[in-house]
């Protein structure tokens, strides 16, 4: 397994990119919302994913389905992440150590270090909610979508 990482900002590496993830809940219109922000080497946006999800599910359930969409988008475009950043200090702890029993976020836990296999130098770390305020603003905007929102190389401000 990797080493978790410590609790402090981490920059991206030349010519890699940094993915922050973070996830919100609306139990009233049954629905979880998944937020993903691509960053570059230059801390600069390039990427956002906003995605609505039919369903209640618990708050670190809905950080792990975050962190497998951030990790399926990375690989199916060939992106070269070299670190992916949560405020969800459970579910890096999960992913990070030998956790595994048989329960849902166990099952999701596996199938993200399944993903992480193939990008070995790839970490998953824990930041404080301040380090990851844009994923933050997106999984909250994410409450008035009905259908994903994919952005490219700019920052919408409603955002900011």
């Amino acid at each position: 397994m990797k080493q978790p990482i410590s609790n402090q900002y981490l920059p991206v590496a030349p010519c890699s990119y940094k993915i922050n993830i973070d996830a919100a809940l609306d139990s009233k219109m049954k629905k979880h919302i998944l937020g993903v922000v691509v960053r570059n080497d230059h801390d600069q946006v390039v990427v956002g994913i906003i995605s609505p999800v039919i369903g209640n599910v618990s708050l670190e359930i809905a950080e792990a389905k975050a962190l497998l969409l951030a990790l399926e988008w990375a690989k199916a475009v060939n992106l070269p992440v070299s670190v992916i950043e949560s405020n969800c200090k459970s579910l890096v702890d999960k992913v990070n150590s030998s956790y595994c029993n048989y329960s849902v976020i166990s099952d999701l836990v596996s199938h993200i270090r399944h993903l992480l296999s193939f990008s070995p130098a790839l970490a998953i770390a824990f930041v404080p909610r301040e380090f990851n305020k844009l994923a933050h603003n997106c999984a909250r905007a994410g409450l008035e979508l009905d259908s994903e929102y994919i952005w490219n190389d700019f920052l919408p401000s409603s955002l900011s």
